[in-house]
């Protein structure tokens, strides 16, 4: 059972209410007549006439129905433990000593229990002289009625004083239904909360949401449009159901995406010369969206990343001779997916280069072989590639010059009749290197061995 403090004494006495003079008063109300001397008899229809009736001791004399004395023992309200719901409420009948035994045994009694001064209605065949409370009842002031009436005298209503019941025990407010979260859990969506249902009436409900376990400033109401703050993070719709001082909460929790990535309206661009040596720049485009982009770059040399070259400007190289560069262009911004673009590729041009020729000897013996000293230059890179010599322009041997060679070989011409040849080197060039001829040398060839 519930505990309380009671609010008054267990066994409370009762205030006499009389439509009449209450016994003992000198007071008569403001419609009677003067009171006749004590010594008079007032006649009453059908009654013996009694010692002490209806001149008792301290009654005055009215002409009509005289009011019952104050009772010797007032009607009360006593139980045996302290007051709540299901414990029995006893009601003492009153006593008028100073009433002879004979008209005692004629008094009637009619019983009422309120409730705040309202009536409680009690089961039909209730003892009237007692009463268990129910729900109905919880928190009010209990009090009873006595109305006793006899006859030849005015009625007398008396109400005992109250007793205070214990008020229902305070719980927080019970979710029936818990909050739920509705629509697109996605940076720049709408989300809906739906609050709980409460198995209490009168329960307030209030809204926050959270980001990652903390209040959102502002964000105190059912709707909330995912920033670009949430993506990936926990969001969480909080209800809390109050009713007096204390309150309950529910909650349900998404994760929002993030938003759609943005697109370049404006692609990306290439500046500057596409030369060995020279700088090319980015100039990112115009993309889709609001709010501050944050721009990435990788340069791309075929399909192949430029390892560490990841900034908005590139210094080409003489690997990119005669190759195509570009760059791939990453947008961010704060809560959304990465938008991708890329820059149209430029052809590097291939880097030109020298072909420089000597000879061990300009002069050699008939049925000798001529020695052709072949130089390849090239700015930023060693040439490679195949070098033809021409006598008169007219190819007489082909060798390769390999990387290893650094751009220097040495190489033994072919038998070749006396006489005078004009010799010349040409270099087919690569694909980062553009062909080249060199200067003609002379070698002349004995007629005598």
């Amino acid at each position: 059972m519930p505990s309380y403090k009671r609010a008054l004494s267990a066994v409370a006495t009762a205030s006499l209410i009389s439509t009449g003079l209450v016994a003992g008063s000198a007071i008569a109300p403001a419609h009677a007549a003067p009171a006749a001397p004590s010594a008079a008899k007032l006649p009453i229809p059908g009654l013996p006439e009694l010692p002490g009736l209806p001149g008792l001791p301290g009654l005055p004399e009215l002409p009509g129905l005289p009011g019952l004395p104050s009772p010797s023992t007032p009607p009360a309200l006593s139980l045996e433990t302290i007051p709540g719901l299901g414990e029995v409420l006893k009601l003492t009948k009153p006593l008028f000593a100073m009433l002879p035994i004979d008209l005692q045994k004629l008094l009637s009694f009619d019983v009422s229990w309120l409730c705040d001064g309202s009536l409680i209605t009690l089961p039909a065949g209730a003892d009237p002289w007692q009463f268990v409370p129910t729900e109905a009842q919880q928190g009010c002031q209990v009090a009873a009625k006595v109305t006793t009436t006899v006859l030849g005298f005015l009625p007398l209503e008396m109400i005992t004083s109250a007793i205070q019941l214990p008020g229902a025990e305070a719980s927080a407010p019970k979710v029936k239904t818990a909050a739920t979260v509705t629509g697109v859990a996605k940076v720049g969506q709408v989300l809906t909360g739906t609050a709980p249902t409460w198995e209490d009436s009168g329960v307030t409900t209030t809204y926050q949401w959270l980001r990652s376990g903390v209040p959102i400033p502002g964000a105190t109401t059912e709707t909330y449009t995912v920033a670009p703050e949430d993506g990936q993070k926990a969001l969480t719709f909080r209800a809390t159901g109050t009713k007096g001082e204390l309150s309950t909460v529910s909650t349900a929790e998404v994760t929002p995406a993030l938003g759609d990535a943005p697109t370049a309206i404006g692609a990306p661009t290439l500046g500057g010369a596409a030369v060995v040596g020279r700088t090319l720049s980015v100039n990112p485009g115009t993309w889709s969206g609001t709010g501050t982009v944050q721009f990435a770059y990788q340069w791309m040399r075929g399909s192949e990343e430029i390892f560490g070259e990841t900034g908005s400007t590139y210094v080409v190289r003489g690997a990119d001779a005669g190759q195509q560069v570009w760059a791939a262009v990453a947008a961010t911004r704060v809560g959304y997916e990465p938008g991708r673009a890329s820059t149209d590729p430029v052809q590097v041009a291939k880097v030109g280069t020298t072909v420089t020729v000597g000879l061990a000897k300009k002069k050699v013996a008939k049925g000798a072989k001529g020695v052709l000293k072949i130089r390849l230059g090239a700015d930023g890179l060693t040439p490679a590639g195949t070098v033809t010599v021409l006598n008169r322009g007219k190819a007489i041997k082909k060798y390769v010059v390999r990387a290893s060679d650094n751009g220097r070989k040495s190489v033994t011409l072919p038998k070749l009749k006396p006489g005078k040849h004009k010799l010349r080197a040409v270099y087919a060039g690569s694909s980062t290197t553009a062909g080249s001829r060199s200067a003609v040398v002379v070698l002349t060839v004995l007629k005598k061995k």
